[in-house]
């Protein structure tokens, strides 16, 4: 359970070190010395930004965006027990919410109890009330205090990035430390100013390893959240061609990727997966200031770093993938329960982390073979006598292009058939990557595409550039394609599910399912 002294929270949210934000003063004035008051005997149980959610004890920080405002919800958190409120001195909910609650004490940004006289009783004992403290800037505030805690905790902070693959790697990396201690991570999508915040807040402080997963919509944004954060690790997976719609360039996505190493001071370690050609071309670069290490599956590509893994003999079949890990030249053989060579990479970069952090790699090795999947990402479904690849989380050129050599490996020789919608944020490379996914399909031997939505156009377009004889169905309506796939379907068939989400490709998957589920 994470905890906060109020003399804490005061100190951090008046705290000129504010390195991710140069620019913004500290949104609260608090100076310990000078005030009288008895804070140090105060402490709250967890700090969330939704009432709902409050158990008693907690804080809740109420965050103010462009479709809501959780000042309008201070009543609610109240009732649930929140023993403080953190809200914007700005804010017309806080008169309305003092009017009926006189003896509430209220800290304001930059005078000290402005709404109440200090009184000589220890703050604690004056009002059943929740403290409420009011700032300029409830976002900053979350962040400040977020650096302020994350400065407080002993675990280790690794932090992972990438155009692909992040969760999936960042997943990877917690069951890899799970065999040495105890991980806490990021949850669902909790990966950007908000989300990341939110994490770091949550991490018990008893925690061996916090795992953060950074996510950007543009130049900045992963700055922000690595001096928020102070990772003791980073990891980039790739640099790839989502964004391309707000970036424009290959070349600006790495830079927005490799802001990573911005928070982390000279002992810090970044890791990368020197498969890809633009990091390894970053690094040689000399644009890295701080220790590398690689992992890659072309041995003459991690040379140069002091701290590698090589990965070699690869394998993969319908349910599975083995490889072997080469460290300083000691092989040993590791094997995930699931197909696909971006697992295998996936593990590299979770087994080079525990390595980097003297773990024990057999451990850690041992653990991956129990690592699954979370939500929509390569969920295997089989019954009725056929396979569905459920892998509708979202779709990128690199995830979509993996997904289709993934299922090609798992068919064999049985019939292969996708369902596929759009890629979204790829700007003028759009056209191009649909394309290139119509072309794969050929490629790989399907019989069958089931595309939907505007954009599958442009995928039709790659496969009629071929001499195939890949049947092509479109779609605009979620409920005539799964009819359609549930008439045409034979036993022993395999089908990948894969778009955007927001073509809700889930919808398809779910019919299926239900599908053989009533077998």
């Amino acid at each position: 359970m994470s905890q906060f002294k109020l003399d804490d929270i005061l100190s951090w949210l008046s705290s000129e070190f504010m390195p991710y934000d140069s620019k913004r003063r500290p949104c609260f004035k608090y100076n310990q010395e000078a005030d009288d008051v008895a804070f140090n005997d105060i402490v709250f149980n967890g700090l969330s930004t939704d009432s709902r959610s409050i158990n008693p004890g907690e804080i809740f920080l109420a965050l103010r965006g462009e479709k809501f405002d959780g000042h309008a919800y201070l009543k609610q958190a109240v009732a649930n027990g929140a023993a403080m409120l953190i809200v914007q001195s700005d804010c017309e909910a806080l008169e309305d919410y003092l009017e009926c609650h006189q003896e509430t004490i209220v800290l304001y940004p930059h005078q000290l109890n402005m709404h109440n006289a200090i009184l000589d009783k220890p703050l604690s004992t004056r009002s059943k009330e929740p403290v409420i403290v009011a700032v300029d800037d409830t976002l900053l505030a979350l962040q400040q205090i977020a650096n302020g805690y994350r400065m407080n905790l002993s675990g280790k902070v690794i932090a992972i990035t990438g155009s692909v693959g992040k969760t999936s790697t960042r997943e990877m990396i917690s069951c890899c430390l799970a065999s040495a201690g105890r991980v806490h991570q990021t949850l669902a999508n909790l990966n950007n100013e908000i989300g990341l915040p939110q994490t770091l807040l949550a991490a018990p402080q008893d925690a061996d390893f916090i795992v953060l997963e950074m996510g950007m919509r543009g130049l900045g944004q992963i700055e922000l959240l690595s001096r928020i954060a102070l990772p003791d690790i980073s990891v980039i997976t790739n640099i790839g061609w989502s964004h391309l719609e707000l970036l424009g360039t290959r070349e600006n996505i790495l830079e927005a990727k490799t802001e990573i190493i911005a928070g982390m001071n000279e002992n810090g370690l970044i890791v990368l997966n020197f498969d890809d050609e633009m990091l390894r071309q970053w690094y040689k670069s000399n644009d890295c200031k701080i220790q590398s290490a690689g992992y890659a599956a072309q041995q003459s590509y991690i040379d140069e770093p002091a701290m590698s893994l090589h990965i070699e003999e690869i394998s993969v079949d319908t349910d599975k993938s083995s490889f072997s890990i080469v460290d300083d030249g000691v092989k040993l053989p590791a094997v995930i329960n699931l197909p696909g060579l971006h697992h295998v990479s996936n593990a590299a970069a979770g087994l080079l982390v525990a390595k980097s952090l003297g773990l024990n790699l057999m451990s850690a090795v041992a653990a991956i073979a129990d690592y699954r999947n979370t939500g929509k990402r390569q969920n295997i479904i089989r019954g009725r006598g056929i396979c569905i690849v459920d892998d509708t989380y979202n779709a990128a050129p690199e995830s979509m292009l993996t997904a289709i050599k993934t299922l090609a490996v798992m068919a064999g020789g049985a019939r292969k058939i996708a369902v596929l919608a759009g890629m979204r944020e790829l700007g003028s490379y759009s056209d191009s990557a649909h394309k290139q996914v119509g072309l794969a399909l050929v490629e790989e031997g399907f019989s069958i595409a089931c595309l939907f939505g505007e954009m599958s156009n442009k995928i039709a377009d790659g496969i009629s550039q071929t001499q195939g004889s890949l049947e092509v169905y479109q779609f605009t309506d979620h409920t005539k394609l799964a009819e359609f796939l549930i008439g045409i379907i034979e036993p022993n068939d395999h089908i990948l599910v894969k778009g955007s989400r927001a073509y809700e490709m889930e919808r398809i998957a779910a019919v299926l399912e239900e599908w053989i589920d009533n077998d």
